[in-house]
């Protein structure tokens, strides 16, 4: 029998990588609840995050927790368990979706864990795609990563989706600009003939949505492995963009229309603008902004548990956010802050444009052995000798800086640096 335990921080250092699973409109309307004893994880539908006008049947809520499953399951193969997932296990509570329990390692889904950088490089890609072809080694690849999460992926050709972009487009409108001119700003044509995949199941009911989910974020992790971009279009499932191509491509049931290519040179280009753009300082220097170098050196030189960072997180985090976030709906954006114990969130959706995402998760590390006491070093447990910071992660990753301790000014100014960054970018890159 095995010995070993699931520590709270590994736990929530689990929960961290999962969430960072896409969802439609980046809802996230998933619930996790860790029973450490058992070593494992409850997954539940969050209904107070449903889309309930945009997905009135809760397909796209199954499919987007279907997709954090599925990276739980590789932040734990890579930290040495086995995962082992029960869809929908208990029929008389329709909310608990999945239960994941961390076995002992069996030698099993090494490919699993190979995913895992993967995790926090993968994002939605909004850029049009070059016309470089998948290599058919590619695309077998990634149709067997589908299959091993019990889904079909294919590559229908010119022939069956001839006429499938003109309601891709009046469905991506719906999140985005589409095909209207935005004045002041370029626009780009996507492409007339893009390299589409969709993704389906034999069956249509809320275990096979949940299976959908997880092949489709294990598809995008390998993709995203393999040097291409990707993303999930028509995701309000049930869209003529859907149906016209489940038809044509005499597939069953097709749950996610994806985009899977390579990105043109000009989307690596405006990615290494984001970059050049993210280390340039701000243009305005927000009173409070600035840290105090007394503060600074007490960050240095302090170790904080959790629940210090965790109580900062609802004392001066939060607020500040929601301060922010109010300034913005005036300003006529849609802002929306979002909170759990381990990380609060601010989004700014901005119409045809890239979103903005500012967040603040409180994320453990080991602590150094010359900060503790020689008396202690042997008897203290092994989550007494970890230390927690309050990391700032945006929409592209981590930042890996701490905010622990800054006031609610100076969290404000730092949104508002960032955000700052945000807009120059929108505008270099047109």
């Amino acid at each position: 029998m095995s010995t070993r335990t699931l520590s709270a921080e590994r736990a929530v250092d689990l929960v961290h990588d999962a969430t960072t699973a896409p969802s439609v409109r980046n809802a996230r309307p998933w619930r996790f609840r860790c029973l450490r004893g058992e070593r494992t994880f409850e997954i539940r539908a969050d209904s107070e995050r449903a889309l309930r006008h945009a997905d009135p049947d809760a397909r796209g809520l199954h499919i987007g927790c279907g997709a954090a499953v599925l990276n739980l399951r590789v932040a734990a193969a890579h930290a040495g368990w086995r995962p082992e997932a029960r869809l929908l296990p208990d029929p008389r509570d329709p909310t608990l979706l999945v239960t994941v329990h961390l076995a002992d390692p069996d030698g099993g889904e090494s490919d699993l864990a190979a995913l895992y950088p993967a995790v926090h490089r993968r994002h939605t890609g909004r850029l049009p795609y070059a016309g470089k072809p998948i290599p058919t080694s590619v695309r077998s690849a990634l149709a067997y990563a589908a299959r091993r999460e019990g889904a079909l992926l294919e590559f229908p050709g010119p022939g069956h989706l001839g006429r499938v972009p003109e309601p891709i487009e009046e469905a991506e409108s719906r999140d985005r600009a589409g095909t209207r001119r935005i004045p002041g700003r370029e626009s780009a044509d996507f492409e007339r003939a893009p390299r589409l995949a969709l993704l389906s199941t034999l069956r249509d009911h809320p275990e096979d949505w949940l299976r959908a989910g997880q092949a489709m974020e294990r598809v995008l992790l390998l993709a995203t492995s393999e040097g291409l971009v990707g993303a999930p279009v028509a995701r309000a499932l049930g869209l003529n963009a859907l149906q016209t191509a489940s038809i044509a491509a005499a597939l069953p049931f097709a749950f996610v229309m994806l985009f899977v290519c390579y990105g043109l040179l000009r989307g690596l280009r405006m990615e290494a603008q984001r970059q050049t753009v993210l280390e340039m300082p701000p243009i305005i220097q927000i009173r409070g902004a600035s840290v105090p170098w007394q503060q600074w050196l007490k960050t240095i030189v302090t170790w904080p548990r959790r629940e210090e960072v965790e109580s900062f997180l609802r004392e001066t985090v939060a607020p500040a956010l929601r301060e922010v976030a109010e300034e913005f709906r005036q300003a006529g954006l849609e802002a929306t802050v979002a909170k759990d114990p381990q990380e609060i969130s601010l989004t700014i959706a901005q119409q045809g444009a890239r979103e903005f995402l500012y967040a603040v998760h409180a994320k453990g590390y080991s602590t150094p052995a010359f900060a503790l006491p020689d008396t202690s070093r042997r008897r203290r447990s092994v989550e007494s000798r970890r230390y927690f910071r309050a990391d700032v992660r945006i929409l592209e990753g981590p930042q890996h800086y701490d905010v622990m301790g800054y006031t609610k000014e100076q969290i404000i100014g730092d949104v508002l640096t960032q955000y700052d960054k945000h807009v120059r970018f929108l505008i270099q890159s047109g």
